[in-house]
């Protein structure tokens, strides 16, 4: 393999190291800040693709109406002698595989040195999962994913080859920046339905191994796949049925959770048929809420991998993603993540947290509320979607910040959309700056374009 590549440009790229690799192609970090290369080779020669008239579809695919502020990497410049394309990225990113699988193992809080030497499988295995950002991160990793496919869904592409090797998180484990590399194949799905599916092995949805093409349907079954393994830390098929077929196989031609994903077995979740139901390694009732469990099971179950438009679409993913977000507190002493609403106290250890609530009442025919609640913490930041409901463009837009220190609860870093008041003696005072609210009280928010007024209750509770 080269050590350099030039661009049709005149630009000379210097490789630094190898990031991933699959059935397409090789992706490197380059010695220049930010930007990665993408090769074309054959995995099983390793030959790369010299065929430059190939290089056309990458100028297609710059092409492609994907707004300017969506998280996809795309091509900027295309290499000069070989089948690729230069790309930037943001700096000190990593996968989601190196994320979410390669923490500390040795990792170990107040909660795990209880259990000492005498369960070390135990320790290690949430040493693992708590020092890779446990359920929080992972949540807001994907919803940030399904955020950038349903924008994509929406102008009629379809990604196609989606794992955890092409999604990219911030190294650090206090920002949730994400963003999606590798979209050769990425097009219009009246393109990729009538093509060759393309996946990346264990990631892919069954009528694709059926030799249909990629579709909305089958970005939405491989974002399921890559979201269900990294929460529960298992793949949906891979289940004691899977092992009775496995031994019926005298060789596989693929790896067994591709096998798993067109294989006649149910999903080990499945709450009508438990022939290969598997207990995952962390407690699943622990971690996937009634509306994350029912994207799953529609997705997962026979109705969802036989009839793919009955399958969720992206903005439902994106919604119960948000829900199960907005809902979970992380726990101070074990540092796992409950819902308090259905957990009074940390089912994990029995910990009693403080936690502050945020609650607005739609007002409208259904009377619906919507709330977000946090542990007691240095750093709460409130999300707009609490007032004004969820949407795509907003997912990371703050409504305002709160600060919880020796019991006094302070907001600031407010808005600048939206004027604030705090409700005291029966009175509505505007807030400058910062404010110390009482454990109770209610903050009245005016949007300053249309006027509109939202009231939102809040509380120190736990």
């Amino acid at each position: 393999m080269n050590q350099q590549y030039e661009d049709i440009y005149g630009n000379v790229f210097s490789i630094d190291k190898e990031l991933s690799s699959g059935g397409q192609g090789i992706v490197y970090k380059t010695k220049e800040p930010n930007v990665l290369l993408k090769i074309e080779w054959d995995p099983q020669t390793q030959n790369i693709n010299l065929d430059t008239e190939d290089n056309k579809k990458f100028d297609e695919i710059r092409l492609l109406p994907i707004p300017q502020n969506t998280n996809i990497t795309l091509p900027q410049s295309i290499l000069k002698d070989c089948v690729g394309y230069s790309m930037r990225m943001l700096d000190e990113m990593i996968s989601f595989e190196e994320a979410f699988r390669y923490g500390n193992e040795d990792y170990r809080n107040a909660w795990l040195e209880e259990f000492g030497d005498s369960n070390p499988d135990f320790v290690r295995g949430f040493g693992n999962y708590i020092s890779t950002g446990g359920k929080r991160r992972r949540i807001a990793a994907f919803l940030n994913v399904a955020g950038v496919l349903s924008v994509i869904h929406t102008r009629g592409l379809v990604y196609c080859d989606l794992s955890d090797k092409n999604m990219y998180i911030s190294n650090a484990q206090d920002k949730n920046v994400v963003w999606m590399i590798d979209v050769d194949n990425i097009n219009y799905i009246t393109v990729t339905s009538k093509r060759d599916g393309i996946f990346s092995p264990g990631y892919v949805a069954p009528e694709v191994l059926r030799g249909k093409g990629n579709t909305f349907y089958s970005d939405i079954f491989s974002f399921a796949i890559a979201l269900f393994w990294n929460l529960t830390c298992q793949h949906p098929f891979v289940g004691p049925q899977l092992e009775e077929k496995l031994d019926e196989e005298d060789f596989l031609s693929e790896t067994e959770e591709t096998f798993a994903c067109g294989c006649d077995v149910e999903w080990i979740r499945d709450d009508e048929n438990d022939e290969n139901y598997s207990d995952t390694p962390v407690p699943y009732e622990l971690l996937v809420g009634e509306k994350l469990h029912n994207c799953f099971k529609k997705t997962f179950s026979r109705t969802g991998r036989h009839k793919r438009l009955t399958r969720p679409t992206m903005m439902e993913w994106c919604e119960a993603l948000a829900f199960e977000m907005d809902h979970s507190i992380k726990c101070k002493k074990c540092e796992m993540e409950y819902i308090p609403m259905i957990h009074k106290d940390c089912p994990w250890c029995d910990e009693k947290n403080k936690y502050v609530s945020f609650s607005y009442n739609t007002n409208d025919d259904n009377g619906a509320e919507q709330n977000y609640i946090h542990e007691v913490s240095s750093d709460i930041k409130v999300p707009l979607r609490l007032v004004k409901g969820f949407s795509v463009s907003e997912i990371n837009e703050t409504l305002f910040e709160v600060t919880v220190i020796k019991g006094e609860i302070i907001i600031e870093n407010f808005n600048n959309h939206f004027d604030f008041e705090r409700k005291q003696d029966g009175v509505y005072q505007k807030i400058f700056g910062k404010c110390v609210l009482d454990e109770d009280a209610q903050i009245r928010v005016t949007d300053r374009t249309t006027g509109k007024k939202y009231l939102v209750d809040y509380a120190l509770k736990g």
